[in-house]
């Protein structure tokens, strides 16, 4: 990159008769003056998604390993009203402290949120419901059904097309499913289509937060699903669980509240 270094009085010829005249000042920057604005490099942008991506399995690692150790005390209507409880409270602290956060949460596409909200939670009582029944291995590897759904449900409902690769890679999935499922087999378990249910629910909320997306701001959208979800799961709840509570919980009630939002940000 180039510098400009500014001249000084004394770089600047000046004739005889303009000796004592004040030297005019250009303000205006010259194409040197200004920062190079090259955009990152692809392997750069693989390298962020990589680290995001990374950073969401871990989130849902963490959320998977809290959920199956307050199993035993909590059931997943109360584990799921915690984490909307703590969602709500880390969202309401970052538009605190943040003002743009702040005004972007608005009342629009409310029907759209609403829809949005309802899939969404079916996706995360099924996925609750899972990890108390199945293997960890079984879960994880029934959730990479979900990019195949989504790639369906986008054909479908968005109008994406259906490439040779996209059509590939969805074959590829719906096979290791089966494989995974092995139905009719003394090794299949019933909790395990619960976590198909909930695979395909959690990649038609998926969709509908693209279409969401083009209009509202990721953190309006985080606001109103906590905020509507937090009810549906006080529903489901013996709203005494609360006292149940002790300091060995901590981490794990922790652990729910802050992985689950950072899951939900894929």
């Amino acid at each position: 990159m180039l510098y400009h270094r500014p001249q000084l009085r004394h770089d600047v010829p000046r004739s005889p008769t303009a000796a004592n005249r004040p030297q005019p000042v250009d303000l205006l920057p010259t194409i040197q003056d200004v920062p190079s604005l090259t955009p990152p490099s692809s392997s750069t942008r693989l390298g962020w998604l990589t680290l995001w991506m990374s950073g969401t399995l871990a989130a849902f690692i963490l959320a998977a390993v809290s959920v199956r150790a307050l199993s035993s005390s909590m059931n997943p209507f109360e584990m799921m009203t915690v984490r909307n409880a703590g969602g709500l409270v880390i969202l309401f602290a970052m538009g605190a402290l943040r003002s743009d956060l702040r005004h972007s949460v608005r009342f629009h596409r409310m029907a759209l949120q609403g829809l949005r909200n309802l899939v969404h939670f079916g996706s995360q009582i099924c996925w609750t419901l899972a990890i108390t029944l199945l293997p960890f291995a079984t879960v994880f590897a029934l959730e990479f059904t979900i990019p195949a759904f989504v790639t369906v449900l986008a054909v479908l409902f968005l109008g994406e097309r259906l490439t040779v690769s996209r059509a590939g890679a969805l074959a590829v999935c719906l096979v290791g499913v089966v494989v995974i499922l092995r139905p009719g087999l003394a090794a299949f378990q019933p909790a395990m289509l619960l976590m198909v249910l909930g695979s395909l629910l959690f990649a038609a909320a998926a969709v509908i937060t693209k279409k969401l997306i083009v209009t509202e701001a990721t953190f309006s959208i985080m606001v109103w699903m906590n905020l509507m979800q937090l009810p549906m799961n006080l529903a489901g709840s013996d709203l005494s669980f609360v006292f149940r509570l002790d300091a060995a919980m901590a981490l794990p009630l922790l652990g729910i509240a802050v992985a689950g939002l950072r899951s939900t940000i894929a």
